[in-house]
């Protein structure tokens, strides 16, 4: 089918992203998450289940992005996404002061190979200064030097996970820290509407891709492909200038 041809931007498989997140036992609800590295919003539309107040997406590609925008659109979370490279100037002005979760789930390494070492790491520690709770996922042999790099910014590694793969989530949090619970407003826009059916219920969007007939894939990637296809349709249909 048409989106085998699709070429991923990660290794593995979306149950593989989603392994050891959960597994982690981390209290998702009532909290304001920054979700780096967002990919298609997959991950954020997973936690979006566990009733957080509000998730804030960054990631450089702009179909990640726009994806991720749609995927969330029939959720009652409060969700926003920003198309940012973590290398920007524009990083202070897009995230919020404070948020009580930050998920950087294999983002470090590229961050490290895209813009340095050394700015890598500066830019962790603005963005782990915004928070009390990090979940990070690391390939192996790199848990060191993150780790390192947290606990100069106070933090302490609470609980441990290898997935399939091999590679590492960590919850790390900041002692004597109290949750912030601020809500994200939508870039430019009102807050989104609450949805009025739940996820998975018969009338959901999700469903609704199921009784078209799609093969037994995991539920968020068909209404992620989904997405991808009539963007791409519609940019074939945009009439010449």
């Amino acid at each position: 089918m048409w989106w085998s041809r699709f070429k991923r931007g990660f290794a593995g498989t979306w149950d593989d992203r989603l392994d050891g997140l959960f597994s982690a036992k981390v209290d998702y609800a009532g909290k304001s998450i920054l979700d780096v590295g967002c990919n298609m919003g997959v991950v954020a539309y997973e936690i979006s289940k566990l009733k957080p107040s509000s998730i804030h997406g960054i990631d450089i590609a702009k179909p990640h992005i726009e994806t991720a925008k749609m995927l969330l659109s029939g959720s009652p979370v409060h969700a926003r996404f920003d198309r940012l490279n973590l290398g920007s100037r524009r990083l202070g002005n897009i995230l919020l002061p404070k948020y009580d979760i930050v998920l950087l789930l294999a983002v470090y390494q590229h961050m490290q190979r895209n813009i340095g070492p050394g700015k890598a790491r500066r830019v962790l520690s603005n963005i782990v200064r915004r928070t009390s709770n990090v979940v990070a996922r690391v390939p192996p042999g790199t848990d060191g030097e993150f780790i390192e790099t947290l606990s100069d910014e106070g933090f302490q590694v609470k609980s441990t996970h290898t997935s399939p793969l091999g590679s590492h989530v960590l919850v790390l949090e900041k002692p004597g820290s109290l949750p912030t619970n601020i809500h994200v407003p939508a870039a430019g826009a009102d807050p989104l509407p609450a949805c009025s059916s739940a996820p998975g219920s018969a009338d959901s969007p999700a469903e609704s891709i199921l009784r078209m007939g799609f093969a037994p894939i995991p539920m968020t990637l068909r209404v992620a492909a989904t997405v991808l296809s009539a963007s791409a349709l519609t940019a074939r249909m945009r009439p010449l200038a």
